[in-house]
């Protein structure tokens, strides 16, 4: 759905781009996404101007206090691994400016540092992680790493313990500086709430923003329409005011765009006046044994036995009537025994039927012992 949303928004900006509502809009965007580029903020972090200086100050002690605890657990990881950085930047970097050079059709070589950044890490970081394991070992080996370790360890097992550690403490402090970046990102637009010559400069960007989030919603719209013809039918959410300002007069077409729904099992005096409904109320997609394909019980075939009630209106048969809904457990049980019954009913009836079959072509075959007998007497 996303994804054909956001087609939809190209194609429509795409066709519309020459249109002056379309062109002043885009100028109010980017003069909002200066701005936002001015103070050095995210369109996301806006939303800090609501807060209080009350809430600022709580918000913005509870973070540094948070970034300083994160900083204690990142700082080993980041000089374990700093090597690898080290090798990945300048090596990244120097295939770049290489490519860069060589191509015709590249502009900044992000491709290229972005696959060097990888092998170069792919190969370098376990020939880190090795070397980090032997040093371990060896201090290990001399002083039993300053007497931490008890005499009883063996000295194999440093080995294993190294290759888990060392892995495990780089791998934390990668997942703890995500965190703190996000948290560092986020300090600017809280000194910004403090500070009284931008505080009023955040409050009227927060303004700008929702009058432009009212100014594209009213474009799309308005131009919409013009470009999809199912655009108010295939909505997500439904607009309300465009309901309200529809004319009087389109009452009769938007009735007779919606297919007409004939319930299956209907009499023909039901058929005469279908619903115009887009849904009838007792059936819903939501479960499909309301849904009118099961409400009532398909029509009997023409080789059926005479037994079977017919299905179609007039026949000999007694007619069909839509089922009943159950929605209680009682109800199901009693359905289940009224099942279980018919089925039993059923397979004594096809049983009686095969036994007097059998006696009747018993009677009717070749001459049994006693009737030979009864000839001979005769």
């Amino acid at each position: 759905m996303v994804v054909e949303l956001n087609r939809r928004l190209v194609k429509g900006y795409t066709h519309f781009k020459d249109d002056p509502r379309v062109i002043h809009l885009r100028k109010g965007v980017a003069d909002y996404n200066k701005q936002l580029r001015l103070l050095g903020i995210r369109d996301h972090q806006v939303e800090y101007a609501k807060f209080s200086w009350i809430q600022v100050i709580a918000t913005l002690i509870y973070r540094l206090g948070k970034l300083a605890l994160l900083t204690i657990g990142t700082l080993p990881g980041l000089i374990l691994f700093a090597p690898v950085f080290i090798a990945t930047k300048y090596i990244s970097k120097k295939k770049s400016q290489e490519a860069l050079a060589a191509s015709t059709v590249k502009l900044q070589g992000r491709d290229v540092m972005a696959t060097w950044k990888l092998l170069v890490a792919l190969a370098f970081a376990p020939a880190v992680y090795a070397f980090y394991t032997a040093a371990f070992t060896w201090w290990a080996y001399h002083n039993r790493i300053q007497g931490l370790v008890p005499d009883w360890m063996p000295l194999w097992l440093i080995v294993p313990i190294g290759m888990i550690l060392f892995p495990t403490i780089t791998f934390a402090a990668l997942r703890i500086g995500e965190v703190g970046m996000d948290i560092v990102k986020s300090l600017r637009p809280l000194v910004l709430s403090l500070n009284p010559s931008s505080a009023n400069t955040l409050v009227k960007l927060r303004e700008r923003r929702a009058a432009l989030a009212q100014q594209v919603t009213e474009v799309i719209n308005t131009l919409g329409p013009e470009l999809f013809p199912d655009f108010d039918a295939a909505r997500i959410v439904t607009d309300p005011f465009r309901e309200d300002r529809r004319p009087a007069g389109k009452t009769e077409v938007d009735h007779a765009a919606v297919p007409e729904i004939r319930r299956t099992g209907a009499t023909d005096t039901e058929v005469e006046s279908p619903t115009r409904e887009p849904l009838p109320r007792n059936e819903s997609f939501h479960n499909l044994a309301n849904i009118g394909f099961f409400s009532t019980r398909p029509s009997s075939r023409s080789r059926s036995r005479s037994g079977s009630f017919g299905g179609r209106p007039g026949s000999s048969g007694q007619q069909l009537k839509p089922l009943s809904q159950v929605t209680t457990k009682d109800g199901f049980e009693e359905v289940s025994s009224k099942i279980r019954d018919a089925m039993r009913e059923r397979g004594e009836r096809r049983r009686r039927r095969s036994e007097d079959g059998s006696w009747d072509m018993a009677s009717s075959g070749p001459g049994t012992p006693s009737s030979e007998g009864s000839r001979k007497d005769l």
